[in-house]
């Protein structure tokens, strides 16, 4: 459990930051929307090489390592036999993320479960700190126990929903229980009930926690994730070929090479043509059939300078709002 807890917590706590700081160091977007999908962009990467890749090969190469020296033709033979051998992390971190699915309902991120933590070290969870938690007439100094009416405020404050971050986790638990569904059933039931409570989870906060950054109408990260799934469905024929070859069904991965491939690229051009360029572009016979709109004046003003609004935050402008992101970069 130890490892796939650490990589939760590199993955909750660093690597997001570092994207977001990339992607706004870039310069390269100017919509919110496009930033976001940039992060998701290279969420997935960084899953795919360093996480997927890296415990797959990382297993290879300590098993295998002496066969792959002596014949290095069979290094499909190796993969094809490493991905049962790599799949007891993948489980553990899976099992992981489904059990943390409904605490999230309780604590929705982390600035609510560190106001949890500093609150239970006030009242006397742990004495180790500074100050003793307040205790014994002493009023509380150091930073885990001095807690203000604005850190409680800050701390359960609305936060935007960091849907580059959100997305790349998805994706990731997807792409380990496709790949790894043919080696070990019992990963494919894991992430239904993964994918259950998420639903539910993700329905309540999206209702009632987070609140909304921008819009795109779903026009920009739909077919950026639609595209992600057609890679992991590639991804997992091309494992699943090497696990065949490696139980020595020869037949069975050629025919997937065969099929698999092009059927796939197909499907990619259908969904690019019938969904993507219409999304983009919207033809103008189809525009000349839609009912005129009737849209308020004030949907075209700014939140901060409607009438009843508090005016500009140091958050307005931000991809994600209420993370203690920056806005702008060097």
């Amino acid at each position: 459990w130890l490892p796939a807890l650490l990589l939760s917590l590199w993955q909750n706590l660093v690597v997001p930051k570092t994207f977001y700081a990339l992607a706004i160091f870039e310069r390269r977007h100017f919509a919110l929307s496009d930033i976001d999908v940039r992060i998701s962009s290279w969420m997935f990467i960084w899953v795919f090489i360093n996480v997927f890749l890296g415990t797959l090969l990382g297993s290879l190469a300590l098993l295998e390592l002496g066969t792959l020296l002596r014949d290095p033709g069979k290094i499909v033979y190796s993969i094809g036999s490493a991905i049962p051998r790599a799949g007891n992390f993948f489980v553990n971190y899976v099992l992981l993320r489904a059990f943390l699915v409904p605490f999230r309902l309780f604590w929705p991120h982390m600035q609510v479960l560190c106001y949890i933590l500093q609150s239970w070290i006030r009242n006397g969870g742990l004495l180790w700190c500074g100050c003793g938690g307040g205790k014994n007439g002493r009023p509380p100094t150091c930073l885990f126990c001095l807690r203000t009416r604005r850190a409680r405020m800050l701390g359960w404050a609305p936060k935007s929903v960091r849907y580059g971050r959100e997305m790349g986790m998805l994706l990731m638990i997807f792409l380990i229980c496709t790949v790894y569904a043919t080696a070990i059933p019992l990963l494919a039931i894991m992430a239904l009930g993964f994918f259950v409570f998420t639903w539910i989870q993700w329905r309540y906060q999206l209702l009632y926690v987070y609140m909304r950054s921008y819009e795109s109408g779903g026009c920009e990260l739909w077919p950026h994730v639609a595209l992600r799934l057609v890679w992991i469905l590639a991804i997992y024929q091309t494992f699943t070929s090497c696990l065949l070859l490696a139980n020595r069904q020869w037949y069975a991965a050629i025919l997937l090479w065969l099929i698999v491939p092009g059927y796939l690229y197909r499907f990619h051009l259908r969904c690019n043509e019938y969904y993507r360029k219409p999304a983009i572009s919207l033809p103008l016979s189809i525009a000349a059939r839609l009912p005129p709109a009737n849209v308020r004046r004030s949907v075209y003003v700014a939140p901060a300078l409607r009438k009843g609004a508090n005016g500009w935050t140091e958050e307005c402008g931000k991809v994600w709002q209420g993370w203690g992101s920056q806005k702008y970069t060097a």
